[in-house]
């Protein structure tokens, strides 16, 4: 067993494979259970530590081999229907690395080490990396997209840059690959750098879109992009 957050995670967990959703630390994940080896993936997993991880798929087409970086979730809320489907609320609890899979069950099962946040950057640089993350989801909201004003003024406000960087990854990052980059990267210094660069790319796209919507925008800039 790990101690996480003062929950124990055990070493083995099942895996759900998803090729286009990632979950991050804290990240709240809404999950409808339909396939039946997941029914009972769920089925087990409530009758005992209420967690598995989420692992995105290298490859949507056919084989089901996930990136080695999961996020590992507890399950909050389950709501059961006659038909076996069920609704879920996923609570990410950390990354986490697969160290062995095992296919002895119709889902998949991995031993897992848990990766921390390794904060190398100084207080004062880690601070100013998330004061310009801040700077960004307003500058991004501005443009029009569509996520919550009560979304965006929870993120703004937060002032643990470990949580910053996480949430704001689950719930501004558009590209699936950005979310798995992000997961991926345990240095908070390095993880904030890429989630500035991501969101700054995103909003250069946004702009370009408005420029074209006004008309703005020349063949020239078109082919820049």
């Amino acid at each position: 067993m790990y101690l996480i957050n003062m929950v124990e995670m055990p070493r083995k967990l099942p895996v759900m494979l998803l090729s286009e959703a990632v979950l991050f630390p804290q990240a709240l994940m809404p999950i409808y259970i339909f396939e039946e080896r997941y029914q009972q993936m769920l089925r087990e997993t409530l009758d005992s530590h209420r967690m598995f991880s989420i692992g995105l798929l290298r490859n949507a087409k056919g084989d089901e081999e996930p990136y080695p970086i999961v996020g590992v979730g507890l399950v909050r809320v389950a709501v059961g229907r006659p038909d076996g489907t069920s609704n879920l609320i996923l609570q990410g609890l950390c990354r986490a690395k697969i160290t062995k899979m095992f296919d002895d069950k119709p889902y998949c099962e991995a031993r897992l080490l848990p990766m921390m946040t390794i904060d190398k950057g100084s207080d004062v640089e880690v601070d100013a990396l998330a004061a310009k993350v801040a700077e960004l989801i307003e500058e991004r909201n501005k443009l029009g997209t569509p996520v919550p004003e009560e979304v965006i003024k929870f993120l703004v406000s937060l002032h643990d840059a470990d949580m910053l960087s996480d949430l704001v990854s689950f719930n501004l990052l558009r590209d699936i690959d950005q979310k798995q980059e992000i997961l991926e990267t345990v240095e908070l210094n390095k993880r904030l750098r890429r989630l500035i660069r991501f969101l700054q790319d995103e909003i250069n796209h946004l702009r370009l879109l408005q420029q074209l919507k006004d008309g703005g925008a020349t063949d020239g800039k078109i082919g820049l992009n």
